[in-house]
């Protein structure tokens, strides 16, 4: 329960932490003085800074047409993607039961008699071995696994867990 909470309230901090960043906070700046105001002139009418000025502003511009996203947003379009994967899964729904018959019409016209059964072959053993890799897998862990399944649990948290 206590991870659950620790969970929700760190899921939550990171939701609302793009929220703070966009509080302004009031700064209090003092007058340029006439010396400031001299540098800030003779800068601006070299040609090298005027470009580089210009050369920022379009950064600034390109990188922010993409920074104000929020989580509304990103909702938003993950549910659209959702839907638009749910009407794909719907319209695929129909053509599904076709499928065998397509496979098996592609691989009798892309492959002769010998390769066939060859390829069939390869199937076949990939499978009797993976069977029997699973069920040397169980057959040597079925007693751990049974130990722990068996295991009495003495807390509340062990039984949770």
């Amino acid at each position: 329960m206590t991870r659950i909470i620790i969970t929700l309230v760190a899921c939550l901090g990171l939701w609302l932490a793009p929220l703070g960043l966009n509080a302004q906070e009031t700064v209090v700046v003092d007058a340029p003085s006439a010396n400031d105001l001299h540098e800030f002139t003779r800068l601006l009418s070299d040609e090298r800074i005027q470009s580089w000025i210009a050369e920022q502003a379009n950064d600034a511009e390109v990188a922010n047409t993409g920074q104000s996203v929020t989580p509304r947003d990103l909702l938003v379009k993950a549910l659209a993607e959702t839907r638009e994967r749910m009407a794909d899964i719907a319209r695929a729904r129909p053509v599904l039961t076709e499928a065998p018959a397509f496979f098996a019409t592609k691989w009798q016209a892309q492959l002769n008699e010998g390769q066939q059964v060859r390829g069939l072959t390869f199937v076949l053993i990939f499978l009797f071995v993976g069977a029997g890799l699973e069920w040397l897998f169980r057959q040597y862990t079925s007693a751990i696994k049974l130990r722990i399944e068996m295991n009495p649990v003495e807390t509340v948290r062990g039984r949770i867990i």
